[in-house]
């Protein structure tokens, strides 16, 4: 019944801020059941009321005639919006405030740099060549842990020299942002 549905939303909500599953494997079953849908279409629906609450998340939805008039433009219920919307009102505030302590995938940072330079000998027909490199080691991590991830590169002269310069026009750019 409508309890029920509420409470489905209200787990959906709850849980999916804090990227855990609104039910366990046995309560989708159930779902499955109670809906009369196939699995696939029981992770549709909660995907769904995900993403809704998502999208009340990001556009930072707090009327309670915008919440109503959104759903039902999309085709649903006055019945089943009201459900979305008590769900939201009671829980809406905690999901946002979830969500601000938590990046959503963002860009890694770079967490250091370490530039070897190197002098690669190479045997030649008649003489050995001396091939001038460097071996670039960034350490990459997030701002929520402590995890950290290396790549390293090895450059050219030639390499490096591009490297520089679309450093240095970078550079310039972020300064140009800075005096605006």
């Amino acid at each position: 019944g409508i309890n029920a549905e509420y409470m489905g939303l209200e787990r959906i909500l709850l849980n999916s801020s804090k990227g855990e599953p609104a039910f366990t494997p046995e309560e989708q079953v159930r779902l499955q059941k109670t809906f009369k849908l196939d699995e696939d279409g029981v992770s549709s629906v909660i995907e769904t009321c995900s993403y809704i609450f998502e999208q009340f998340a990001y556009f930072n939805i707090q009327s309670e005639d915008k919440v109503i008039s959104s759903l039902t433009e999309q085709g649903l219920s006055q019945g089943k919006a009201s459900l979305f919307l008590q769900s939201w009102m009671e829980h809406g505030k905690p999901y946002l405030q979830t969500l601000r302590q938590h990046t959503l995938g963002g860009p890694k940072q770079l967490k250091s740099v370490i530039c070897q330079p190197q002098l690669e000998m190479m045997e030649s027909q008649s003489t050995p060549l001396h091939q001038p490199n460097a071996i670039l080691n960034l350490k990459l991590g997030s701002a929520e842990d402590n995890n950290t991830e290396s790549i390293s590169l090895q450059l050219s002269y030639q390499d490096t020299y591009q490297l520089f310069q679309k450093l240095e026009k970078l550079q310039s750019q972020v300064d140009n942002m800075l005096s605006q």
